[in-house]
């Protein structure tokens, strides 16, 4: 899977990884995309073939980060400077998942 092959919704996934800069966990991704639990699922096992997220734990304490793949195809720093906060949010933009950038300030 390339950064250009990624659908709307694993683009929001990951957007969401990043934006909370922390392990996350897949039913927190269910409750803010607003997406099925095996759909959730389905992505986050295509992202971390795909090498865009680490994997950590198993079961439900199973917890996913963003890699420095997912960073550098998002365009994403590696570091976490405020500036460089990205929002999600449940309403459209791209159909059910809004992503857009927090300008400084």
């Amino acid at each position: 899977m390339t950064v250009s092959s990624l659908s709307a919704r694993d683009e929001a996934l990951l957007r969401h990884v990043l934006a909370v800069g922390g392990p996350t966990s897949p039913g927190t991704l269910e409750q803010v995309l607003q997406v099925s639990r095996p759909t959730i699922n389905r992505a986050l096992r295509d992202l971390v073939a795909a090498g865009f997220l680490d994997k950590q734990g198993d079961g439900r304490s199973t917890r996913y980060l963003a890699s420095d793949a997912a960073r550098i195809a998002l365009g994403a720093s590696t570091s976490s400077s405020p500036g460089s906060t990205i929002r999600t949010s449940p309403t459209s933009c791209l159909s059910k998942y809004c992503l857009r950038s927090t300008p400084p300030g």
